[in-house]
């Protein structure tokens, strides 16, 4: 891509003196679909493209002659003519450079434009000052991006001033108003619940009943779980008496002999 940086070179401030067409592309897939593209064609190619200037020298030849002449003897001719022309060379495989330049005589020649062709596709090649124009913002668009994150960067403490931590483990990607807004959030969340504490501590004040009375009553000795702890709890329930079953009842039926169930005798009526 050497060739393609000296055909921009070339192209000197004279070319504002031409149509800017830096943004714009030719490219015709059926002609290069039928035809091969090599130094002795890619201005044939050219022929047809928005590029083409068709006051040149080389369209004055190309009407004069009436048998196709290679590239090399229409070099010849130009050089014997003045005005506008065109020439191309081929930078390596694929590429191709034309170059359209005013010829004042044989050995002066002033450059007006420059193009170059890269597998079918015809580009004009921007002049110094649009490159070095392009370079120069896209540095200060680096310069800036670099700048924006260093001051995410720097601390400040009134003992020591400004400091600048690189650590890891800082978060460096989080912008700095996130940051704060994270930090508002938080004590946000603190005051609210203080709020809601205080809030609690009124209800439970205002309609809190209270508590029943836990010391033992008189009369009632002291359980030895509360003289170890030394604080007074209910009494404990005495222990359940066990259950015993009631005696069987006691037969009240007669004798067969008239007695009473007592062994006395009945007396008759």
């Amino acid at each position: 891509m050497d060739g393609i940086g000296r055909a921009g070179l070339l192209s000197s401030d004279l070319q504002n003196q031409s149509e800017d067409q830096t943004s714009l592309s030719y490219r015709d897939n059926m002609w290069l679909q039928h035809n091969p593209l090599d130094v002795d064609t890619v201005l044939n190619y050219f022929r047809d493209s928005i590029f083409y200037d068709w006051q040149c020298n080389n369209e004055q030849l190309r009407m004069q002659q009436r048998v196709p002449l290679p590239q090399s003897a229409i070099n010849e001719k130009l050089k014997q003519m003045k005005g506008i022309e065109y020439v191309a060379t081929q930078a390596s495989d694929g590429v191709f450079l034309i170059y359209k330049q005013d010829r004042r005589d044989q050995n002066m020649v002033i450059a007006r434009a420059s193009y170059y062709v890269i597998h079918g596709t015809i580009y004009q090649s921007p002049n110094i000052h649009a490159v070095l124009a392009s370079r120069a913002l896209k540095v200060a668009y680096h310069l800036q991006t670099a700048l924006k994150k260093s001051c995410t960067f720097y601390r400040f403490d009134c003992s020591t001033g400004y400091t600048w931590n690189f650590s890891e483990k800082e978060e460096k990607t989080i912008p700095i108003s996130q940051r704060t807004a994270a930090k508002q959030t938080v004590q946000r969340e603190k005051t609210d619940e203080k709020a809601v504490d205080n809030i609690l501590r009124n209800l439970y004040s205002q309609f809190s009943r209270p508590m029943p009375s836990l010391t033992a009553p008189e009369g009632v000795p002291p359980t030895p779980e509360q003289t170890a702890n030394g604080t007074p709890s209910l009494p404990q329930p005495s222990p359940s008496v066990p259950f015993e079953p009631a005696p069987p009842p006691k037969n009240n039926k007669r004798k067969a002999n008239g007695s009473a169930p007592d062994g006395k005798k009945m007396k008759k009526k």
